[in-house]
């Protein structure tokens, strides 16, 4: 029984993790959208800057997801 608390609470804190991150990397974007819609040329690199930190966030959300689902399929 306390293997299958435990179980699910690492499953619980591990969604909560993600949905974290899936924050972040949404702001990420609509930073990046906000700065593309002034049309500065020179904020380009602040845009792509934004977008690899969004990239970046999202292979954390990939390999966050198989975790949950292997965890899930142990639980």
């Amino acid at each position: 029984m306390a293997t299958e608390q435990t179980s699910t609470s690492s499953i619980a804190q591990l969604a909560s993790d993600l949905w974290g991150r899936i924050d972040t990397t949404a702001d990420l974007v609509e930073m990046a959208e906000d700065l593309c819609a002034g049309g500065q040329e020179d904020q380009q690199g602040r845009v792509m800057s934004l977008l690899r930190a969004a990239v970046d966030q999202l292979q954390t959300l990939r390999e966050g997801a198989e975790q949950l689902q292997r965890a899930a399929a142990v639980a």
